[in-house]
């Protein structure tokens, strides 16, 4: 069976200290089919 990919958009501005929390909360994820996007203003 095909799971649909699902995408995740970060938008961040000056979150260095959280941003890493963030990205091992969704590794952790157990749906097979995920990106991630992160997009960083500064």
């Amino acid at each position: 069976m095909n799971t649909p990919l699902v995408s995740i958009i970060i938008t961040t501005k000056n979150e260095a200290k959280n941003i890493e929390n963030c990205l091992i909360s969704i590794q952790k994820q157990s749906y097979p089919n995920i990106e991630t996007i992160v997009v960083d203003n500064a």
